[in-house]
């Protein structure tokens, strides 16, 4: 029973590790798409 609770806490830890990855990554993306839009109609 121990070593599931442990094997859960491992997969929820790693899921928000890699949640907050792809929202940073994310997040640079759509800022240097919106720089861009903003430049192009310059």
């Amino acid at each position: 029973m121990v070593e599931y609770a442990l094997l859960m806490a491992f997969i929820a830890i790693t899921l928000i590790v890699a949640t907050t990855f792809i929202g940073t990554e994310l997040r640079s993306e759509y800022s240097d798409i919106g720089t861009s839009v903003a430049n192009a109609g310059n």
